[in-house]
Parts: structure tokens; C-alpha cells; sequence
């Protein structure tokens, strides 16, 4: 009986990858977790700020925009009834998109995660007086993608963890 070759060497290449992915980044990255502690950091927030820090140009030649992604999260929060500010000393915290992607050399495929990171100012308990920013909540989407797919991915993956953030947003200020 001769048996299929079940893992071909660019199968072992996107597993590898994806592993070496999964075991960099912290395991809640990988679960869909809906934790009241979380979501209790919404609470009273009435302005967000985005940010989307610079990408590596390799993914911009594949078709990736920095500045849309931008423009696309704005979009969907504003949609959603959530105030946008463009300006941090207004705003109660910022939301960081964070993408990074990693071209293989052989192979058009790139290994992307895909992080959405809301910060927010905080005083340390032990001394009130020291002020810091610290990340209240945040999600994570890892993946190998074909580089002609590099944009559509990032794309709708941003969009379904913003989707997860407006859902939790929206559960501790409810629109009036």
C-alpha cells in the first residue's frame, strides 16, 4: 500500500511558521475570551484614538495601506456610534492596530499577526500620583497568507477584532 505524502515540504514550511508564531505571542492571543475584568476598562470611556504604527514596506508593495486600515477602523467605530478623536489629550484611550508580517524568502506567502491593543491611562495603586498607560485589552490574529491576499486579510481580519472591541465597548456604555 503506498501512502499519500501527508506532509510536503511546504506544508512542514506554513506549520513551522505558524508555530514558531503561536509560541511568540501570549496564549490569549488565541482564544476568543470575553472577560468581564476586560470589558469593565470601558466603562465611562467617551473617546478613542487611533493609531496604526508605521508597517514594513515589503507588505506595502503587496498592496497594503497603512493609511486605509486607518481610515477603515475610524470608519467602523464611528459607524458604531463611537467618538473618534484624532487628537490623544482629548481622547480616554487609544486603540493601536498593530500588523506585522514576516515574507518568506522562498515562498509568497508571509506569516501576519494581526494585534488590536486598547490603552488607556492609570495610576499605580501603591502611589496614585505616578501616572502610566497601560494596554486594558487587546486581540490577536495569527495566519499564514499568500502575498496576493496580504491586503484582503489584514484587512478583514482588523475588522473582525474591531468588531470584537466595539461589541465589548458598546456592552459597558450603551448607547442611549
Amino acid at each position: 500500500m503506498i501512502r499519500p505524502k501527508l506532509f510536503t515540504p511546504r506544508r512542514w514550511i506554513a506549520s513551522a511558521a505558524a508555530t514558531v508564531l503561536r509560541a511568540a505571542l501570549p496564549g490569549a492571543g488565541f482564544t476568543e475570551q470575553d472577560d468581564p475584568w476586560d470589558r469593565a476598562s470601558f466603562k465611562g470611556v467617551r473617546a478613542v484614538d487611533v493609531q496604526v504604527p508605521p508597517i514594513d514596506e515589503s507588505v506595502e508593495r503587496d498592496g497594503f495601506s497603512q493609511i486605509q486600515l486607518e481610515a477603515d477602523v475610524r470608519l467602523r467605530l464611528w459607524q458604531a456610534g463611537i467618538h473618534v478623536n484624532s487628537s490623544s489629550q482629548v481622547s480616554s484611550g487609544r486603540l493601536f492596530v498593530l500588523i506585522n508580517a514576516v515574507k518568506s524568502d522562498t515562498l509568497p506567502l508571509y506569516a501576519v499577526s494581526c494585534d488590536l491593543e486598547f490603552r488607556q491611562p492609570v495610576r499605580m495603586m501603591r502611589d496614585p500620583c505616578i501616572r502610566a498607560s497601560a494596554t486594558t485589552w487587546n486581540r490577536s490574529i495569527v495566519q499564514l497568507v499568500s502575498s496576493a491576499r496580504i491586503n484582503d486579510f489584514t484587512r478583514q481580519s482588523i475588522a473582525d477584532l474591531v468588531d470584537q472591541f466595539i461589541s465589548a465597548y458598546l456592552k459597558q456604555n450603551p448607547k442611549q
